[in-house]
């Protein structure tokens, strides 16, 4: 190297530079900083031995950071590429594969790829579209190309969910099923379709769900008041009233809700009316009979002439009324809850507890395993008294001495 050519290098690399800042990008530490004071900010990145600068466009930290993780997440796009072009050639001239190509074939094959229920598919594949439609704001998710499965989109909608109030739990099981699409076992089914490397999209990410663990028991007063105002709401929106009254009674979820049909009121072999609720999320499906305050005859009375159990023109209006509108009503008595509505059914599967015992429980509630009904859901709601004389001389007999005066 000439001396001409090594002072040039040293004046590109070594510039004066004042107020560095230190960020985190991807795991790894970064920094940006000043050429001079009030100046904007810089950052240098080193790519295949050649040093790349960049101007960050404010003199702001948090908005040069901003604009730092663009730039750097750009290069890294740009490095992917240039890696597939050196190993793939005839890979890197492919264009990237549609998500609409992608949820095809996983739509049309994955029921016979794996044990996995033709509706738990449409869920998992609904969920993808919803995920890309909150973190990337596109109105129609099947037109993106699958280049946007980056850890950026994971972690933007995790970021707006949260915003959003959504429970970590809640969280967490969406992007879990959204995720499913692109597991190992399938993804032989996307042969010939250029997708990117899912690991960024698979980044592990740590939720806090202690505070959706169990069911809180809910005031007697709020009972009473939340109970009065359903009366009400009977007039007023017998739709939301519905969901209510099948929520709060047979413990139903807001997805089954969206579902149920009217087909799923039948009679057992004595002529009563039960609700037979199809297997939803792994779970049991049930046959519940049908409470006092809601017969079969007011169901059908209120879904009309449609199929639908809630009465609604489309199935956009009836996922409205099935989440968020029930929510809003339930919010106005319970409004420290984050799950609002699904309190409902954690309610009804504490009732069931405690009146019917836990197998009752567990069976009402659909689920596989005791421990989630302990966990999430029941809780025993009537009071226990203390052990008396009676209850020890039933198991150990009468005592042969008396107790000290």
């Amino acid at each position: 190297m000439s001396a001409a050519t090594a002072s040039a290098k040293s004046t590109v690399l070594k510039p004066t530079v004042i107020d560095v800042t230190e960020f985190v990008h991807r795991g790894r530490k970064r920094r940006i900083f000043r050429r001079e004071a009030q100046g904007n900010f810089y950052i240098r990145r080193e790519i295949g031995g050649r040093a790349l600068w960049k101007c960050l466009d404010s003199p702001i930290a948090r908005i040069a950071i901003g604009n730092a993780h663009s730039w750097l997440d750009a290069l890294q796009l740009s490095a992917a590429d240039a890696k597939w072009e050196r190993l793939d050639p005839v890979r890197s001239k492919t264009a990237w594969a549609g998500i609409g190509e992608i949820l095809a074939r996983y739509e049309a094959r994955a029921t016979g790829a794996v044990q996995i229920a033709p509706h738990s598919v449409k869920n998992n594949a609904n969920c993808l579209r919803k995920l890309l439609r909150l973190a990337i704001g596109a109105e129609d998710p099947d037109g993106l190309r699958a280049d946007v499965l980056t850890e950026a989109t994971a972690r933007t909608f995790i970021e707006k969910c949260r915003s959003a109030g959504r429970s970590e739990s809640g969280i967490r099981s969406s992007l879990v099923q959204a995720r499913s699409v692109f597991s190992p076992a399938l993804l032989y089914l996307y042969e010939g379709l250029k997708l990117p490397e899912l690991a960024g999209f698979r980044v592990a990410v740590r939720f806090d769900t202690g505070e959706d663990t169990g069911f809180e028991p809910i005031a007697h007063d709020v009972i009473s008041r939340m109970e009065t105002a359903a009366l009400s709401l009977r007039d007023a929106d017998a739709p939301t009233w519905l969901v209510y009254m099948l929520m709060s009674r047979l413990g139903m979820r807001n997805v089954e809700l969206e579902r149920a049909t009217i087909d799923w009121l039948q009679p057992d072999d004595d002529g009563i009316w039960h609700l037979a609720i199809p297997e939803t999320k792994g779970g049991h499906s049930r046959f519940l009979a049908l409470p006092a305050d809601l017969d079969a005859g007011t169901i059908r009375e209120l879904a009309g002439a449609g199929e639908h159990l809630v009465a609604a023109r489309t199935l956009t209006e009836r996922r409205i009324i099935c989440q968020r509108t029930i929510n809003r009503f339930v919010a106005r008595f319970l409004p420290s809850r984050q799950k609002c509505a699904y309190e409902l059914r954690k309610w009804a599967g504490s009732l069931v507890w405690s009146t019917q015992g836990a197998e009752a429980a567990q069976h009402f509630l659909g689920h596989r395993s005791m421990s989630t009904t302990e966990r999430y859901y029941a809780r025993f709601l009537r009071p226990v008294r203390a052990v008396s004389a009676a209850d020890r001389a039933s198991i150990y007999g009468q005592p042969t001495t008396s107790p000290p005066a």
